[in-house]
């Protein structure tokens, strides 16, 4: 019976407004600080497109990180989960690409190439749809070298929050606070690079992101190390 009303269509898009309406909430009581986010401006005003990153934990307010005039396509995966955010976010004029980085990532590729041939940008959680938790995938790396668009890493983090008990100890913004959203510098990627070279490059976009994070946790008065050490006894 649960699974039934849960499946109804006017059931999922009331949920999904509720989460999107929940999502404006926190962004227009939170108090907004934005650092590091002159360069992609600059990058966007040239019609260069880029490559998002973020990890899956702070996903909830990362559609308010860029102008809303600015065209975002953000990979999400065909669960269930997956297809609820799509949903949400289409509230925000984001367009979704269906797909993961990891599994079956080929049709996923090819559109995202397109896109970003077409001088749009793309918004990827390297750690998602599963994990493991803050850690980047080669699938981004792979990205950035045949489409020549360099990794712009994002994160944010909130004065007033709650972390959920899930794999990735997802950041709940709660309302009536104040958070910073910090955007690092780009990482090019080049076409002709050895195997060991693109594992140091992915392990350069781990390091840069959770720096990034803990950076952001430390100006909202929160120990980052400490939630990450939690990250891993939970596994």
């Amino acid at each position: 019976m649960i699974k039934k009303i849960l499946n109804h269509s006017l059931i999922i898009k009331l949920a999904c407004w509720l989460v999107f309406s929940y999502m404006r909430l926190c962004f227009i009581t939170n108090s907004w600080q934005f650092l590091g986010n002159k360069a992609f401006e600059k990058r966007w005003n040239k019609k260069k497109p880029f490559i998002l990153c973020f990890w899956h934990g702070r996903l909830l307010m990362m559609p308010y990180c860029w102008k809303k005039n600015i065209p975002i396509h953000m990979l999400i995966s065909k669960h269930k989960d997956g297809q609820l955010i799509s949903k949400t976010v289409r509230y925000l004029g984001i367009q979704s690409i269906t797909g993961s980085t990891k599994h079956g990532g080929m049709e996923a590729m090819r559109k995202m190439l397109g896109i970003l041939k077409q001088k749009e940008c793309v918004g990827i959680t390297p750690d998602g749809p599963r994990g493991p938790r803050m850690k980047c995938s080669v699938g981004i790396v792979n990205l950035a070298q045949i489409s020549g668009s360099p990794i712009i890493p994002v994160t944010y983090s909130s004065t007033k929050r709650k972390i959920i008990s899930s794999w990735d100890k997802f950041q709940m913004t709660l309302p009536f606070g104040s958070g910073v959203f910090i955007w690092g510098k780009p990482i090019n990627v080049p076409r002709k690079i050895t195997k060991s070279q693109k594992e140091r490059i992915r392990e350069k976009i781990t390091n840069k992101l959770n720096n990034l994070t803990e950076i952001s946790d430390a100006l909202c008065g929160h120990n980052f190390k400490m939630l990450k050490e939690e990250g891993k006894a939970a596994k």
